[in-house]
């Protein structure tokens, strides 16, 4: 073989040792990122890396460790894991992340969705359980509880808004009560939204639906309780 040809061939073997060697770690990357995109799949739809993180890490959470056990639709115990990293997210004061990740949710869930992750976010999921606690038997009953809660969360829990009239919250509090009879229901109001929700306080009368009132303020939240009172049904 000439030294012409005996150069090509090193180079061609160079080139072919550079190449495989190149698929090889370029495959193995592309594995990493297969199995991390696997992993991570039911959450694709979250448009931030740093998000998806946070969501994840909720898994380490007491409130995500009551829920993941009792309850056993994947769908609700992701969206109580989002409202998770809600709260965090907000604890962290990081409002734009807040507001892309309840974007995310809807675009996922609907309205629904933002309703009951909030509901964990703001502590209203375990506030209702609370209301139900004397009446749940055993675990299978608090497991259907649960997962009632979340899933008919717009019947249970009023959102009020700083745009909400008095007239307008008092008719959708009658509609609730009349066509649900719920054995309770909550409202709740924030910031800018608190004052919306001291005139619908003094213009609520719970008791000609044989419901009482509890009201609680929390920094810059009100939450107005209403039960059925006892006897009634």
């Amino acid at each position: 073989m000439s030294s012409d040809n005996s150069d090509i061939s090193s180079v061609v073997k160079d080139v072919a040792t550079g190449t495989t060697k190149a698929v090889l770690e370029y495959s193995e990357d592309k594995i990493k990122e297969f199995v991390r995109k696997f992993r991570d799949r039911k959450l694709s739809f979250i448009n931030e890396p740093s998000t998806i993180e946070l969501v994840k890490e909720q898994i380490r959470n007491s409130e995500f460790k009551l829920a993941s056990k009792y309850v056993k639709d994947r769908e609700l115990q992701l969206i109580v894991q989002m409202g998770l990293a809600l709260r965090e997210l907000e604890k962290k004061g990081d409002m734009g992340k807040v507001i892309e990740l309840k974007d995310d949710i809807h675009a996922k869930f609907k309205g629904w969705g933002v309703h009951a992750a909030q509901a964990v976010q703001t502590g209203i999921l375990m506030s209702m359980l609370e209301f139900f606690i004397d009446d749940i038997k055993d675990e299978t009953e608090l497991s259907i509880t649960i997962e009632d809660i979340l899933i008919n969360i717009d019947k249970l829990v009023i959102y009020v808004q700083e745009d909400h009239t008095v007239p307008f919250l008092i008719k959708k509090i009658e509609t609730i009560l009349f066509s649900h009879n719920p054995q309770a229901m909550l409202l709740c109001s924030k910031y800018s939204a608190n004052k919306v929700m001291e005139k619908l306080i003094v213009n609520l009368e719970p008791e000609l639906f044989e419901y009482e009132m509890d009201i609680k303020r929390h920094k810059n939240t009100i939450y107005v309780a209403l039960e059925r009172k006892r006897g009634f049904c």
